[in-house]
């Protein structure tokens, strides 16, 4: 069946070229194709009305410059994908009511699907709020796992904090804990639906403590009181890529 999606959006694909723990894995070959094509492809499944891959590579543009998707270059200095999309924003003057949605470049294995029902069950957009996806955790160990973000919401799914850590603290240790443990803390999918008019504002926010700390640019938003609300979803999700590991899981 066929959603048909109320909220308008487009998406941005921000990617650089040169990534700390596995060198150029934009360009690493899965099954035939390179990591930010599998990514495109996601993109151009969805409701989506455009897609468009910001990078800062030469390299990279060139490679997909074949695939139907606009490539603008940015600076080589962003620290966050937010920050190479709101460079992107303003480029193209976008309307202040526009939603963007941040499809990271090193996430192969979104379902589509997932993107289109997450869109298509917030009722009414907030321009003044950030919306994400998280899912309950498997079992303790992809609970325990620092690669995995952890998010604690309350009874309004607004997100109270992330960590790589484990939170909350949990003194049961056996696998009966996940159902206690999935009430509470939920696994982050690093998903982001912003306005370009919020955009604006957090571009002008400096790093906070708390980002420092965890290195997750979320907490900065949630540091200057900016809403973050939670979309639960059923969907199997696979891991991002940021390591030989996680390459691994898909070759």
């Amino acid at each position: 069946m066929t959603i048909k999606i109320q909220n308008e959006f487009v998406i941005i694909i921000p990617v650089r070229l040169n990534s700390t723990r596995l060198p150029k894995k934009a360009l690493v070959n899965i099954n035939g194709k390179i990591l930010i094509q599998h990514v495109i492809d996601i993109a151009k499944k969805t409701s989506a009305k455009k897609v468009i891959v910001a990078t800062d590579s030469l390299e990279i543009k060139k490679k997909i410059s074949t695939l139907g998707v606009e490539v603008l270059m940015t600076s080589k200095k962003h620290n966050s994908g937010t920050n190479r999309i709101i460079e992107v924003v303003k480029k193209l003057r976008l309307r202040n009511d526009q939603m963007i949605l941040n499809l990271q470049g090193d996430e192969p294995g979104i379902n589509p699907k997932m993107i289109d029902d997450f869109v298509y069950k917030i009722q009414k957009i907030d321009r003044n709020k950030v919306y994400t996806i998280c899912k309950g955790f498997k079992n303790l160990k992809e609970f325990s796992s620092h690669n995995n973000v952890k998010v604690i919401i309350n009874n309004s799914n607004h997100a109270l904090y992330f960590s790589r850590q484990l939170i909350p603290f949990f003194r049961e240790d056996s696998e009966k804990s996940i159902p206690n443990i999935n009430k509470v803390s939920l696994k982050h999918i690093g998903i982001y639906l912003y306005s370009v008019e919020l955009l604006k504002k957090i571009n002008i926010l400096n790093k906070s403590k708390l980002e420092k700390f965890e290195s997750l640019e979320q907490l900065k938003w949630l540091d200057n009181n900016i809403p973050i609300i939670c979309h639960k979803t059923n969907f199997k999700t696979s891991p991002g890529i940021d390591t030989e590991d996680d390459l691994k899981y898909y070759i």
